[in-house]
């Protein structure tokens, strides 16, 4: 797919799909997981002409805003049904995943670390009223297998969550590598929904545009990856 970037006063985004509208903000010489909250709004609803705009606080846990019942103090997935009102998921090498049905008249949006799909943020979300629709998914970018370097405590805990470590693991002297995309995608296929995008950027190769917390090896600003309908 041709990079549809848009620069806006100092600020970078990148188009990466149509419909829904995917956006991810990129690194430029302003940062928009660095501006407030007050001001992510007011850029991102002046530029895109939304009516509104809202991300969370996230903790890799299960938590999806506008499907679970009651408040929460923090969400890592969301439900849109409404036209012009975005919302966004930050990330640093988690997945963004977003999923929509036929109509496109909703979507999800998930944050999706190897804790969230492990606990099932995605099946909680297929298997659920709102979500036995979903037909299609957008796995943003994340960080890659060749660079996902994982523990055998956490090998043991995909095979207790029943994954094909098979897949999802390549081994490379004493280490293995961990796809956090064949985990989603695994998950996807039980439910039929297909993955739109035949790979993603990797935010950890992708040093120029995108933050990646391995990589950094300390505290990162995060990338923002934001759908509408």
């Amino acid at each position: 797919m041709e990079e549809k970037i848009i620069n806006y006063d100092e600020f970078k985004f990148e188009i990466l799909n149509e419909k829904p509208k995917i956006v991810i903000a990129l690194k430029g010489k302003k940062i928009l997981s660095k501006a407030n909250e007050k001001n992510r709004k007011k850029i991102l609803n002046k530029l895109f002409n939304l009516k509104s705009y809202t991300d969370f606080n996230q903790n890799h846990g299960i938590n999806i805003f506008n499907h679970d019942e009651g408040d929460q103090k923090n969400y890592d997935g969301f439900l849109l049904t409404e036209k012009k009102k975005a919302m966004g998921l930050k990330t640093a090498d988690c997945i963004p995943l977003f999923l929509w049905n036929k109509k496109v008249d909703k979507v999800f949006g998930l944050h999706c670390g190897w804790k969230g799909i492990i606990n099932g943020i995605i099946e909680k979300v297929l298997s659920s009223d709102n979500g036995k629709d979903l037909a299609y998914a957008f796995l943003g970018p994340h960080v890659s297998q060749a660079n996902f370097e994982v523990r055998k405590d956490l090998i043991s805990n995909l095979e207790r969550a029943n994954f094909d470590t098979s897949k999802a693991l390549v081994k490379k002297k004493q280490s293995f590598y961990l796809s956090l995309r064949e985990l989603c995608r695994q998950k996807l296929n039980n439910f039929s929904v297909e993955i739109i995008n035949k790979k993603s950027e990797c935010s950890y190769e992708k040093e120029d545009k995108l933050f990646s917390l391995r990589r950094a090896k300390a505290k990162t600003s995060n990338n923002i990856t934001f759908t509408w309908l």
